[in-house]
């Protein structure tokens, strides 16, 4: 499968509301470690941002990579930034397992109907997982490894049709759910 990965300047001075220099430096480690570990097992992989300073962490697990030893040629491709939310969401049909920090990230592919790993930086995005029948696919920003996300990722990438069908599924049962609500609600104003 093709992995789309969406970063976020999680704790970075210039953009978080709580900046914390030293857990910014681990989320780009981790996040260099585990992109790393997907290059190496043969995945096509890319970046990209659904916010304009999204670029500034993709240049730093760029730079990380590069540090790494991994030659320019052997580093992930970058999707040209998104301005409307109908590019976002067709780079985020080109992966088939997106990683995401961002909550728009996870919500978008899901809709998509990709399979999502989860680095969540708030509990509504561990919820969404957990109600998607995903719950093994989210990992909280504070305290994960990346071996928990090399670990997660291959179960998910050894059972992708499997986990895309629960995914097909309960969003079929949300759309529904959805569409019923509306016409309530058009029924009460007429």
């Amino acid at each position: 499968p093709t992995v789309g990965i969406n970063l976020m300047p999680v704790y970075n001075e210039k953009y978080w509301f709580l900046p914390d220099q030293e857990k910014y430096e681990r989320y780009v480690r981790r996040m260099a470690e585990f992109t790393a570990f997907v290059i190496q097992e043969g995945y096509p992989t890319f970046f990209f941002s659904s916010q304009p300073y999204d670029e500034l962490v993709i240049d730093d697990v760029t730079d990380a990579l590069a540090n790494m030893g991994l030659e320019s040629k052997d580093l992930p491709a970058r999707a040209k930034p998104s301005s409307t939310v109908a590019e976002l969401m067709e780079v985020v049909r080109r992966a088939d397992v997106v990683v995401a920090t961002r909550f728009h990230g996870t919500v978008l592919a899901l809709h998509a109907e990709r399979a999502v790993l989860g680095v969540c930086y708030q509990l509504k995005a561990i919820q969404l997982l957990e109600e998607m029948d995903q719950k093994e696919y989210a990992f909280n920003l504070d305290d994960f490894r990346t071996e928990d996300l090399k670990r997660g990722f291959h179960r998910l990438a050894g059972n992708l049709e499997a986990q895309l069908e629960k995914i097909r599924q309960r969003h079929a049962e949300y759309q529904y759910a959805l569409d019923e609500q509306y016409g309530n609600v058009l029924r009460l104003l007429t």
